[in-house]
């Protein structure tokens, strides 16, 4: 009897063990050992039923967020669920209503000309379309494509962004997903460059290349980039390696930042932001979609949808709900 009781208490130890090493991987790269640029948690949040956030304008110290009302799938495209927000504090937003005709595809980017563009993903074009406009209100689509997925990328792009840098060129940067030697699809961050005012890109390689400390390739996704007032670039990616389960039963989501000082040809070895670990309020389950804007104070805003439990009243079909979160820094 005695010699049982060894047994079940070696089992029982080794279980635990096993358990304990299990989250230690899942949580590797959620470690607060790098410089986090100042980013804090806001408190509460800031659009319930909201998810896909998108900078849609900031002008005249007024903030137009785009979001998805009620989506239970993220989707990396409006839809018939999109709507609109106004916030003149980047806190509290109002007037909630869906997009206006032609509202949903926003401003696109402003060039060195002073003229803008904006553009869209096309797999059916195996690439990416590019619509033009003097002044930011009348466009009208070019015959061309803008950039070219068919020689590097397979026809595919995921999440991108753009941004002007100071020699007047335009950066796009965008995901692409690529099978390693296991066959596991890798996510990487690509660069293309257009030299003609936006109208056509050239392609010039991946720019992020990491590996956590296990020495496992780093899948980062959702880039989105802004131009910091001394020029360099900053760039937010979201990582989600966490195994398995997947949300909402398992948890994903933590932000990093890389800093660019040539123009976001190469990137420094990055910064941890903050992820859903790091919430105390109320339990993340998942984070998704974030996007970076800097205030007219000065201050830096990230905005990140945050799949959390539902809460009694919310008549949700699920047992969760998406919420649109933020963080703050002002040290950048």
């Amino acid at each position: 009897m005695r010699y049982l009781w060894v047994i079940l208490i070696i089992l029982l130890l080794t279980a635990c063990s096993g358990e304990d090493n299990a989250t230690d991987k899942q949580h590797s790269i959620n470690e607060k050992t790098i410089d986090n640029l100042g980013f804090v948690i806001d408190e509460g949040y800031r659009i319930n039923f909201a998810s896909n956030p998108r900078i849609m304008s900031y002008e005249e110290g007024i903030l137009s967020l785009g979001y998805e009302y009620h989506s239970q799938e993220l989707k990396n495209e409006p839809s018939a669920r999109g709507y609109i927000a106004f916030s003149d504090d980047g806190l509290n937003f109002y007037d909630n209503r869906k997009f206006n005709l032609g509202e949903n595809k926003g401003k696109g980017i402003q060039l060195a000309d002073g003229t803008y563009r904006r553009y869209q993903f096309s797999p059916d074009k195996c690439g990416f379309t590019n619509e033009y406009s003097e002044n930011g209100n009348n466009w009208q689509n070019e015959d061309d494509l803008a950039y070219d997925l068919s020689e590097n990328d397979d026809c595919w792009a995921g999440v991108y962004t753009t941004f002007v840098d100071e020699e007047g060129g335009v950066v796009l940067l965008y995901n692409n997903d690529l099978e390693n030697e296991e066959g596991k699809k890798d996510i990487y961050v690509r660069r293309a460059y257009s030299t003609d005012n936006g109208k056509s890109f050239a392609f010039e390689g991946t720019v992020i290349d990491i590996n956590d400390k296990y020495g496992d390739f780093m899948s980062l996704a959702d880039p989105n980039a802004i131009v910091l007032d001394d020029g360099r670039i900053l760039l937010i990616l979201m990582n989600q390696d966490a195994g398995e389960p997947k949300p909402p039963l398992g948890r994903v989501g933590d932000l990093y930042g890389f800093i660019s000082e040539d123009g976001g040809k190469t990137f420094d070895s990055g910064h941890y932001l903050f992820g859903w670990a790091d919430f105390d309020e109320f339990e993340v389950r998942s984070l998704n979609d974030p996007k970076i804007l800097q205030m007219n104070d000065g201050s830096y805003k990230i905005y990140v949808a945050a799949m959390i439990p539902a809460e009694e009243g919310d008549d949700e079909e699920n047992d969760y709900k998406y919420v649109i979160v933020s963080a703050t820094s002002k040290t950048l």
